[in-house]
């Protein structure tokens, strides 16, 4: 874990390690992702807590998801608005990340997956 935390450090922000993960507040999770009508319509949250190097270290690997066209939002919640949306979805740890599919909850992870890992996931629970 010294390792993670050191890299952590050094990384930036976790909007500098994922510049193609769009950042979402409570108004925009609420149309980007459950105003999402469509049953094919797919969508990844990343939920996390800024200062934990997970969180970071999970959204460098998010980014390369959202690279090969994966849509992919990010929520912190450290903001208390925000805390309110992982309430409601039963998350309780950090970083986790959900696949919603035509607005609703289709799968869920708690703590970290590589990128090839994550595509596998999201390619799995993407398929009704």
């Amino acid at each position: 874990m010294a390792g993670l935390e050191e890299w952590a450090r050094g990384a930036g922000e976790i909007e500098e390690l994922c510049p193609s993960v769009e950042a979402l507040d409570v108004a925009g999770f609420e149309s980007a992702v459950l105003g999402e009508t469509d049953e094919e319509g797919i969508a990844i949250v990343h939920f996390f807590v800024r200062d934990l190097p997970i969180s970071k270290y999970a959204a460098s690997a998010l980014e390369g998801v959202a690279q090969n066209g994966w849509q992919v939002f990010g929520i912190d919640c450290e903001a208390e608005a925000s805390t309110a949306v992982a309430e409601r979805f039963a998350i309780g740890s950090m970083p986790t990340v959900v696949l919603f599919r035509g607005g609703r909850l289709a799968a869920h992870y708690a703590g970290f997956l590589g990128r090839t890992e994550i595509g596998q996931w999201a390619v799995r629970h993407s398929q009704a």
